[in-house]
């Protein structure tokens, strides 16, 4: 499996630049065409989009049980 990708990006229009990687052979957008986009500031994300938590990793040890759903105390 190949770790080097060839990005040939448009400075005019960069939703038409192309990637030799698998994800912008199926969808025809990735996350190389995205970051080069943003880091050469021809694309900019919303401030709304940069505050969502990605998501918080899990804590050590073994899963706690289930509450049961339906107790009647």
């Amino acid at each position: 499996m190949s770790r080097l990708w060839m990005i040939t990006f448009q400075i005019h229009d960069w939703s038409t630049s192309s990637c030799t990687c698998a994800t912008y052979s199926k969808l025809y957008i990735c996350k190389h065409i995205v970051g080069l986009a943003v880091k050469l500031k021809v694309f900019e994300f919303l401030p709304e989009a940069k505050n969502v938590p990605l998501g918080a990793k899990r804590k050590r040890g073994r899963p706690a049980l289930t509450k049961k759903a339906l107790l009647i105390q």
